[in-house]
């Protein structure tokens, strides 16, 4: 895994855990992949949530090419492939094919994870 293993699992949840979905966008994944300060911790919670089975990511296949061609905008072949054999190799993930009964929802679903972002929480997870 890309973030250091030994960062505290420490999260409770205020919903059942069957219940929760979060949908990763370009933007989580490149916060990683790049190590951006600030959000590498928040975004690494999120993973070791995802690989415990605490959380199911949903990840459209736009993400995967958009990942691929921010790496490849800058000659770096190699670490396009690693980084989407990353996200592929995921567990307790859903990939999705964006059509046209889903994207209205998706962006819906979008535009409240950037506002609860912006307002500091991630919905039903509270430290």
């Amino acid at each position: 895994m890309i973030v250091e293993k030994n960062l505290q699992k420490d999260y409770e949840l205020a919903v059942p855990a069957e219940l929760l979905k979060i949908g990763l966008d370009t933007n989580f994944f490149m916060a990683i992949f790049l190590q951006e300060e600030g959000k590498l911790d928040a975004s690494a919670r999120v993973l070791w949530m995802i690989a415990d089975g605490v959380l199911t990511a949903i990840v459209s296949t736009i993400t995967l090419v958009e990942i691929a061609t921010l790496f490849c905008q800058k000659q770096e072949l190699e670490r396009a492939k690693k980084a989407i054999e990353v996200v592929v190799s995921m567990q307790n993930t859903i990939f999705v094919d964006i059509t046209t009964e889903i994207a209205l929802p998706v962006a819906n679903i979008k535009v409240l994870q950037h506002q609860n972002h912006d307002a500091g929480e991630i919905p039903g997870i509270t430290e």
